[in-house]
């Protein structure tokens, strides 16, 4: 008695089927991307105002916070903005549908790119992008940076295969737009006199094709500024305040190269360099190197998120797809077992996540999707409480107290949301006009007490003398009838029992957002609070040999720096 025949088609559709579930999985935290900082509800804020007409008055305290975020990331505000004007949609909701539109058309981009320029099959492309966790996890909260890598990917598709005048200005525009969403991105560059050398093998029309993608590429960078009254230099001057204010110590963050590469990912990718050289295709792979290069050379020793390699991604997944290649078809099976033993050990050993723009762990990628998830509902919360707080108020005036930049650019967020408008500095109490913003709906007033000070690094430090010198006279003048602490630092309990053991040793600690109403004796422990506060921070600044600002000189850096956005 014979075995009944296997079918084929049954048999090679069992790895894709395979593949397509894991990608399901890897991609299942996208459906719900969430604020990740102060700076998602800001990108999402100001593509409102723009909508509006009113961009200059998302931050009218902190002006330099419009000039930064509005120019740096000019193209996602743009995008969140056409979205506000055509289809309605508030802010929030259109930065998230252009996060999830580009991610799937960087996945898409980046596997086409992969297979031309690796020649590996469909499949091996396929299995390629899944051991990169960066080109996935920087997609589940919302940034600038899908829709920037999503543009450049776009450019290098235009640009790879019959290339043409016309390719090449159009690729120009999409590159020239992906450096408008992010200034950085102009660093791919670096690949396209290569990428055209390598397909032309004529240096005359190399040249001429570079010339008409560089016309094509300032046409919608500089056109696009231009039409708002601002250049490049603009870009360039708040991009320098912005890092001088921040402080950050310049050195390159290995950690963040290994949470995008991913170690496996990071493995196939040398090996992918080692194969390409056998190969002899050269000019190949120092196309492929020259953007990792410019941006290690340019922004290496401000690498301070993973997201920032997300324009690398075409890059990077066509050298993992050439180290995949020449692992499954090595003679030899000691690599293909390291290969599968690293998958395996990054994989399913659990680690417990660090909060860094999300839970983030080397390994564990297979409880990854429901740690995202898990913090993504954490954040759904918080927006609760948000607007719990905000429901409460009817009539009179409420008072709500803020001191983390992410929290304070929530509350503006949902207070716009909830139908509250911003009414001008002037229209306010004259105690109020450096620390509050009067948000008024009907009869209901609420008055946002900002004590966090954005951008300098003793912002901790300053929340004491605020307090005291700005907030209390503030309170003060408008007599609230309530006044709330939006705090960020509890953490939220967990369950007993085993399997909740298990995820709460998964998950990031990630602090939660907790609504404490005040009263007179409250305001005297808040005021304790930042005084203890105060004084770590002293201690720390006196160690490292750093003076502090006066509140008076943190507040001057953060004033406008350009006349932006210019009057019509």
């Amino acid at each position: 008695m014979s075995d009944a025949p296997v079918s084929f088609a049954r048999t090679a559709a069992l790895p894709w089927l395979l593949v397509a579930a894991a990608f399901v999985w890897a991609l299942s935290p996208l459906l719900h991307p969430v604020n990740v900082e102060g700076f998602s509800a800001a990108i999402a804020g100001l593509g409102e105002r723009l909508a509006q007409g009113d961009l200059a008055r998302y931050d009218p305290l902190h002006p330099f916070n419009v000039e930064f975020f509005a120019l740096s990331k000019f193209g996602a505000v743009l995008d969140v903005a056409l979205l506000c004007r055509v289809f309605g949609f508030d802010g929030a909701a259109a930065l998230t549908l252009v996060v999830i539109a580009s991610e799937i058309a960087l996945l898409a981009a980046t596997a086409l790119l992969a297979r031309r320029w690796s020649g590996a099959p469909p499949l091996t492309i396929a299995v390629a992008l899944l051991p990169i966790p960066g080109l996935f996890e920087n997609s589940f909260f919302l940034s600038d940076n899908p829709p920037a890598a999503a543009l450049a990917a776009g450019a290098f598709l235009c640009w790879s295969g019959a290339l043409s005048p016309v390719r090449a200005v159009l690729g120009g525009a999409l590159l020239g737009l992906a450096a408008l969403t992010r200034s950085d991105t102009v660093l791919l560059a670096a690949a396209a006199p290569l990428l055209f050398y390598e397909q032309t093998c004529d240096a005359r029309r190399c040249l001429i094709l570079l010339a008409a993608a560089a016309l094509g590429g300032a046409a919608t960078w500089c056109g696009g500024l231009a039409l708002f009254g601002a250049s490049i230099f603009d870009v360039l001057r708040v991009g320098r305040h912005a890092v001088a204010l921040w402080a950050r110590p310049a050195q390159f963050d290995v950690q963040q190269a290994l949470l995008f590469f991913g170690l496996p990912g990071l493995f196939l990718a040398v090996a992918g360099v080692v194969e390409a050289h056998r190969r002899q295709l050269d000019l190949r792979l120092a196309m492929l190197v020259a953007p990792l290069l410019a941006v290690a050379l340019v922004i290496g020793d401000r690498l301070w998120q993973s997201r920032q390699l997300l324009t690398l991604a075409p890059f990077i997944a066509t050298l993992v797809a050439f180290g995949l290649s020449s692992v499954v078809h090595a003679p030899s099976r000691l690599l293909r077992s390291c290969l599968i033993a690293l998958v395996a050990l990054t994989a399913l050993a659990p680690q417990k996540a660090a909060l860094d723009e999300g839970p983030r762990a080397l390994f564990g990628w297979l409880y990854s999707p429901w740690r995202w998830a898990d913090w993504q509902a954490g954040v759904r919360a918080d927006v609760a409480v948000l607007d719990q707080t905000i429901a409460s108020a009817r009539g009179g005036t409420l008072a709500l107290a803020t001191d983390d930049w992410s929290v304070d650019r929530a509350a503006h967020q949902q207070l716009t949301q909830a139908g509250f408008a911003l009414a001008a500095l002037r229209d306010g109490p004259a105690a109020c006009a450096d620390i509050a913003e009067i948000f008024s709906r009907g009869a209901t007033r609420i008055a946002h007490l900002r004590i966090h000070q954005p951008f300098v690094p003793e912002a901790h430090l300053l929340d004491r003398a605020r307090f005291e010198k700005l907030a209390l006279p503030c309170l003060g003048a408008l007599a609230p009838s309530q006044i709330v602490w939006l705090r960020s630092g509890a953490v939220a309990s967990e369950d007993a029992g085993p399997l909740a053991q298990f995820k709460a040793f998964l998950r990031a600690e990630t602090p939660r957002i907790v609504a404490v109403p005040l009263d007179a004796d409250g305001l005297r422990r808040l005021n304790d609070w930042y005084a203890r506060e105060e004084a770590e921070e002293r201690r720390a600044f006196a160690q490292a040999g750093r003076e502090p600002r006066s509140v008076e000189a943190a507040i001057a850096a953060t004033r406008a720096i350009l006349p932006f956005p210019r009057p019509r």
